[in-house]
């Protein structure tokens, strides 16, 4: 099992997604390896980012739960924080991959609501409610 990450988030489809996870070993060791990232990749295939986020973060989520806080030095974290940060993260991979790909960039669902029929000029706006 190996953890690595190049910091060019371009150079492989692992450091993409250790990237946007913010799993890249700064600070701590990395919680998810290069195989179980990996794996997600050769299920969904890189161009369905959002299920392969929303699992990574699922998984990094799960490895968090057993450990709820470390200190290291004068450094400390909380995991409650981080996996709260993780949880974000996942609710909004996940709003994209059942929106369609489209994130409204709120919790709301997405409501379509067009303009002019003719034209096919539509806004998405989102219901907070």
């Amino acid at each position: 099992m190996s953890a690595s990450y190049s910091g060019d988030p371009s150079a492989s489809s692992i450091d993409l997604i250790r990237f946007k996870t913010g799993d890249t070993g700064e600070g701590t060791a990395f919680i998810l390896t290069n195989e179980e990232i990996g794996y997600y990749i050769n299920i969904y295939g890189i161009a369905d980012i959002n299920h392969i986020m929303i699992n990574c973060l699922d998984g990094l989520i799960a490895k968090l739960t057993h450990h709820p806080s470390f200190r290291l030095g004068d450094w400390s974290e909380e995991r409650g924080d981080m996996i709260a940060r993780f949880e974000a993260q996942k609710k909004k991979y996940t709003l994209s991959a059942t929106s369609g790909g489209m994130s409204s960039g709120t919790t709301g669902p997405l409501t379509l609501n067009w303009e002019n029929q003719q034209t096919d000029n539509w806004h998405a706006d989102t219901n907070d409610d």
